[in-house]
């Protein structure tokens, strides 16, 4: 008797999980049928708001910023509040409207937080406040002057260095050396004009500098522009070669034209005829610090230009040309793409190599200590031999 009223409940135990197990399996399907015919109409909700509203992808993303700065998606007219999919009720407009506009700042709030938690890192690893800036723009040449920022696309058609950040050694004394498999590949050099004065050559060959970029002159800042010839640079020139030293020329430009240009390089191949130029001579385009300048006005095609002008002149008198310049003068002021058969100088008192195109000369300081010399010098370093 126990037995069969045992069997008896066994089976009603049985159909109510069967019965339990059905109405488990409804529920679920009801939910899935729900969760669906809502994203569904949420779905052509959106899409309608995209379509009708939103034309271009770009005005979504422009919430973070787009390629023509931050922009903001534009709501046009109403849609019904409700609209039948499948026999569900869609979701009210005005909250739809609401959770877009959350999802924006959501989005503004994060990105933001990423760039400052970007930057703070940068900042807490040792960086300038320039260099973490820097980073977040790799295809562009980042340039602070006269407290502003300036942004240029990086032309990756054209020449790029080589140059490893890890090769570049910092020395005990502030020199610069270049290090590739352990071996030092880069020479020590200077360049002098009358600012330094009287110079001992010997006592600088003996301090292991192996060549010198000698400033034969100049052009003055104003209107009239006279060519000038550097007070030491006779005594310089023949001082470095006695001295064993290797010697190239250098002239600080003012030219409004490729006329004066070639004027500049003419005085230059006028006093350098009867000395051994075994380095490049030079044309140092930079911008004049604390006075208006007479090449302030010009464009950055005319300032390469006038450049290679220079250049010409002087390769076709059997010299080898060179051009020097520093990030913002190269970045901002002087078309790259029309001095690429050209040698490249190039000044940064950093320790980071930033500049992207191919360069053979670094002026890495202008506070070097060089025996033989009282006072300042720019120190240099050369990647290649730049003699011949």
């Amino acid at each position: 008797m126990r037995y069969e009223t045992d069997d008896r409940i066994e089976r009603s135990r049985r159909r109510s999980r069967r019965a339990n197990r059905i109405w488990v399996t409804l529920g679920c399907g009801l939910v899935v049928a729900l969760v669906v015919a809502i994203t569904a109409c949420i779905c052509i909700y959106v899409g309608e708001k995209i379509e009708g509203d939103v034309k271009d992808a770009t005005q979504v993303m422009g919430i973070i910023g787009g390629a023509d700065g931050p922009t903001s998606i534009i709501i046009g007219e109403p849609v019904d509040k409700q609209d039948s999919v499948s026999g569900e009720e869609m979701v009210p407009v005005a909250q739809m409207d609401l959770k877009i506009a959350e999802a924006k700042t959501q989005v503004r709030e994060t990105t933001i937080k990423e760039v400052q938690d970007h930057l703070r890192g940068r900042i807490q690893e040792g960086d300038s406040l320039l260099q973490a800036i820097r980073s977040l723009y790799p295809d562009e040449l980042v340039v602070y002057s006269d407290g502003d920022y300036y942004f240029a696309p990086i032309n990756r058609e054209l020449k790029m260095n080589n140059l490893k950040q890890e090769n570049v050694q910092v020395l005990e004394n502030g020199e610069f050396q270049y290090v590739e498999d352990g071996q030092v590949t880069s020479h020590k050099g200077i360049d002098v004009s009358q600012h330094q004065a009287k110079i001992d050559w010997k006592a600088v060959a003996r301090d292991g500098v192996e060549f010198a970029i000698i400033r034969v002159g100049f052009r003055g800042y104003g209107q009239e522009g006279k060519l000038v010839e550097d007070t030491q640079y006779k005594r310089n020139i023949e001082g470095a070669l006695a001295a064993g030293i290797r010697v190239g020329v250098y002239f600080y430009s003012q030219a409004t034209s490729e006329a004066e240009a070639i004027e500049e390089a003419e005085f230059v191949l006028e006093r350098i005829k009867k000395y051994k130029i075994t380095c490049p001579v030079v044309v140092d385009s930079e911008l004049v610090d604390a006075a208006e300048g007479r090449m302030d006005g010009i464009s950055a095609q005319e300032r390469a230009q006038y450049a290679a002008a220079f250049c010409d002149r002087v390769e076709k008198a059997g010299y080898k040309s060179m051009i020097y310049h520093n990030l913002e003068v190269g970045a901002l002021k002087m078309e790259m793409p029309l001095l690429e058969k050209y040698d490249r100088w190039f000044a940064s008192y950093s320790d980071i190599l930033y500049f992207p195109y191919e360069y053979k000369m670094w002026q890495y300081t202008d506070k070097g200590k060089v025996s033989g010399i009282k006072g300042n010098v720019d120190l240099n370093i050369s990647f290649v031999p730049i003699w011949e």
